[in-house]
């Protein structure tokens, strides 16, 4: 497949990039998007963000120029703007026809390559931060906006970032009285200041040395 511009990630920095090319291009979404981490952040904003980020790549599907490959990975990017991608086309359904493929390998040629792959959490750093119960405030709010399940009854965000209060702010508003250890000091951002609107219990210039408990968190 030969392309002008090749897109890695469906975030919303790639979104700015589609809608500004005029060149065919090409997007690779690493999974369903309804599991991607920026489409959870959206919806955890607002359902009218979430719902304009996905009338925009209903718009994206419908231009004769864009190619929009979903259950793709881009695996391999090699010399001269040669990527490898994997597409995933039926090893999500129950049952498929008879001799129809599980994946598809792409060899894509590009005249230019756009990298969107976004960031990933990176976890603070303490004494038995393996113990069961302890996990990344993402995934957290995921298990909440997702699957609608609440992962503790009496949790502690830890953070040095503004992320931690969006996870803070679902649990308040699922009837989950969080505390927020922030390592940085009082500090008064937009979404800062929302999380004391709602009486969050916030906690500045606190650090988590270790974690108690065995089997869970005590």
């Amino acid at each position: 497949m030969f392309q002008h511009h090749t897109v890695g990630g469906i975030k919303p920095a790639g979104l700015k990039i589609f809608a500004r090319s005029f060149q065919p291009i090409q997007s690779a979404p690493s999974g369903p998007l309804h599991t991607n981490q920026r489409w959870v952040q959206a919806l955890g904003r607002g359902v009218a963000q979430a719902v304009a980020c996905m009338r925009f790549v209903g718009s994206l599907k419908s231009m004769p120029n864009v190619i929009l490959k979903n259950r793709s990975q881009v695996f391999g990017y090699y010399d001269h703007n040669m990527l490898v991608m994997s597409e995933r086309i039926s090893d999500h359904l129950p049952k498929t026809e008879k001799y129809s493929p599980k994946q598809r390998l792409w060899y894509i040629r590009a005249k230019e390559v756009i990298i969107s792959s976004g960031s990933i959490e990176r976890p603070l750093v303490f004494g038995n931060n393996d113990t069961p119960g302890v996990m990344l405030s993402s995934a957290a709010k995921e298990y909440l906006k997702v699957y609608g399940v609440l992962v503790g009854k009496k949790p502690i965000i830890f953070t040095n970032n503004d992320s931690g209060y969006e996870t803070a702010i679902e649990f308040k508003k699922n009837g989950v009285d969080p505390i927020v250890l922030d390592t940085r000091k009082d500090t008064n951002s937009e979404i800062i200041k929302e999380a004391k609107e709602l009486n969050i219990n916030i906690k500045f210039s606190y650090v988590v040395v270790a974690a108690q408990g065995y089997k869970k968190v005590k």
